[in-house]
């Protein structure tokens, strides 16, 4: 079994934290990407690509690992 970690993606929840934080969405989106060393939300088709390769045939040797999405932020 394998794990994917993904990190901050631009959505409906980000929306939501900068809401409860009173920000409106571009300040949400800065005061949580100011945190992250890419500097930016991730992209769904980023994740997809892992996704479709973990799915695949040419993954079958992988087993047992976990793989992070987050833009370098757990690597700081």
């Amino acid at each position: 079994m394998n794990a994917i970690n993904p990190g901050s993606f631009e959505g409906r929840l980000i929306t939501a934290i900068g809401s409860a934080m009173d920000m409106d969405a571009r300040q949400g989106s800065e005061a949580i990407t100011a945190g992250v060393p890419a500097g930016r939300f991730g992209h769904p088709e980023e994740v997809a690509g892992l996704v479709a390769f973990l799915a695949s045939d040419a993954a079958t040797y992988c087993n047992g690992g976990t793989y992070t999405f987050d833009g370098a932020y757990t690597a700081r």
